[in-house]
Parts: C-alpha cells; structure tokens; sequence
C-alpha cells in the first residue's frame, strides 16, 4: 500500500471522486472475468450496488468506463441468470437491459 491507498480505502474515503470510483469498480469486475472467476465478477457487481458510484444507474454520463460497465454489467449478469436458479428473472433483467443499451448505441454511432 501507498500512504493509505489501497482500493478499498479510496472507495471508503473519497466517495466524492467520481471517475476514481468508476474506474476501481470497472477494474474489479474485468479483472474477475480474465481471471475467469465469474462468481466473484458477481460478488464484486453486487457490493458495487451499495456504493454511490458502483452502479451504472447512478452514473449515467456516457464514457469508456460507463460503456465498459454496461458491456461487463452485461456479461455478469447473463452468467449469473444461467448459474444462479433462483435469481433468473432478477439477472436476465439486467443482461437484457444492457443489451439494449449497447444495441441503441450501435444506431447511434
């Protein structure tokens, strides 16, 4: 750790630093796919839910880490629909839902 500034402190101390946060929550999730820990790709969108600027929901301005999160938000929750039995409609939801983000920005561009 340098001074102080581990991940977890960053996301704990500077919630005012928007960009700072996106791009450690985007970074988590990548990370957790190329490792192909999908399980924990789900964890780490999960406990991003509960932070002011882990879900794309509360950040709707439109950047490479935004686009970034709708393309992983996506690929975890269409895995998460086929793993977790109990949870399909919840997952699928959200998969579907970031497919159709990336769809309108494909008309756009």
């Amino acid at each position: 750790r340098f001074l102080n500034a581990s991940e977890d402190n960053v996301l704990q101390q500077n919630q005012n630093e928007r960009r700072t946060c996106i791009l450690i929550w985007t970074k988590r999730k990548f990370t957790r796919i190329l490792k192909n820990d999908m399980n924990g790709a789900v964890g780490v969108y999960e406990s991003g839910m509960h932070h002011p600027f882990g879900s794309r929901k509360k950040c709707p301005f439109k950047s490479i880490p935004f686009i970034m999160n709708v393309f992983l938000d996506g690929l975890i929750a269409f895995y998460a629909a086929r793993a977790k039995f109990g949870e399909q409609k919840h997952w699928l939801a959200i998969g579907l839902e970031s497919l159709d983000i990336l769809r309108k920005w494909t008309k756009l561009s």
